[in-house]
């Protein structure tokens, strides 16, 4: 008996089986292959992104050496400067003291632009300050004292409202200068002022 035979159908290649040939196994795509075991995750070495990351420790350990090398330049700068001289106690400034009306009255008598309301007002007040000051017996003071208040008489009653007022250094140095600027030709209406006031007291 004879069977027949079928001819056989020719494999027309598709477009599947033109396009993709076949690959080997081996030669999969790195994306299909299978994940590396736990152990060697744990071995690979770091991303470069994983360098940015710096612990706080690390951080900390650069601020100081930063901080350090800060403090020896200034240091190094400061010993370049000369160091300033110490104040001793008696350079050091003294506090102003408190001015009278007298040191008000110097100042008045010095100025160009005073004028006799000036002098009078300042007068008023320095014979309120003079009542203020104690009196000293005329009989207790020495030939020199009796001699310079006799011959500022018209000064010290216009001024302190009475001859015999407690003066300070610095208030017979005030009455010296003041006898000083009215010597001059220049204000002898100054010196009249004084002259007038002292005729009220006297």
């Amino acid at each position: 008996m004879v069977r027949k035979i079928r001819p056989t159908r020719l494999a027309v290649p598709s477009y599947h089986t033109t396009s993709r040939p076949n690959r080997n196994v081996s030669d999969r795509s790195p994306h299909c292959r299978s994940p590396l075991p736990l152990l060697q995750l744990g071995r690979r070495s770091p991303q470069p992104s994983q360098h940015l990351l710096r612990s706080p420790a690390v951080e900390c350990s650069a601020l100081v050496v930063r901080e350090s090398i800060d403090c020896d330049s200034i240091s190094d700068m400061l010993k370049a400067f000369p160091t300033p001289p110490k104040q001793i106690p008696m350079a050091m400034a003294k506090p102003e003291e408190d001015t009278t009306p007298i040191d008000s009255l110097v100042k008045v008598c010095r100025s160009f632009t005073t004028t006799p309301a000036a002098i009078r007002n300042m007068l008023e007040e320095t014979r309120a300050y003079g009542e203020t000051l104690l009196t000293m017996d005329w009989t207790k003071m020495s030939a020199f004292e009796k001699s310079w208040r006799a011959s500022n008489e018209v000064l010290l009653v216009s001024i302190y409202g009475r001859q015999d007022t407690e003066l300070r250094d610095e208030d017979v140095a005030h009455v010296d200068a003041i006898a000083k600027q009215l010597a001059a030709k220049e204000v002898q209406w100054l010196l009249e002022i004084f002259r007038d006031d002292a005729d009220i007291f006297m």
